[in-house]
């Protein structure tokens, strides 16, 4: 049995992911944004954006990756807000970087600021209530 055309369409997205993590370059971050989409029919394609974003922690360091995701974050609305609300619940669970995300965001321009805010508050009153204490702890940065 040979290979669907799906399966190649999604390792050479794969492939193309890598290619530019290889390339370390600070914009990447901005760059890897620009693919998220609501409509995508494969979510394991935009899964593989949401891991190559956070590792690029490791290569920029904590706070310039968040700064950079932060900075990056309003390119996602409309058409991908659930991609930046799963990305800001990765964040939120994540204690350490919750708390520079915070820091970060604080300092941001007041319009990105309150996007990631209202954004945040959103996550926090979800009826599961999963996040109101991370998203409390969020605000209370604000």
């Amino acid at each position: 049995m040979g290979i669907t055309t799906e399966e190649l369409y999604l390792r050479d997205f794969e492939v193309a992911i890598e290619s530019m993590m290889n390339l370390g370059e600070e914009s990447l971050i901005s760059d890897l944004c620009l693919g998220f989409d609501d409509s995508a029919e494969h979510d394991e394609i935009m899964f593989g954006l949401v891991h190559a974003i956070e590792c690029l922690d490791r290569v920029f360091g904590q706070e310039v990756a968040l700064r950079k995701l932060a900075v990056s974050l309003p390119t996602l609305f409309p058409h991908a807000k659930g991609w930046a609300v799963i990305l800001n619940k990765r964040i939120l669970n994540h204690a350490p970087s919750l708390i520079i995300y915070a820091e970060v965001v604080k300092n941001l321009d007041p319009d990105k600021k309150e996007l990631i805010t209202s954004l945040i508050r959103e996550i926090r009153d979800e009826p599961s209530r999963k996040f109101e204490t991370k998203g409390a702890t969020f605000i209370a940065y604000m």
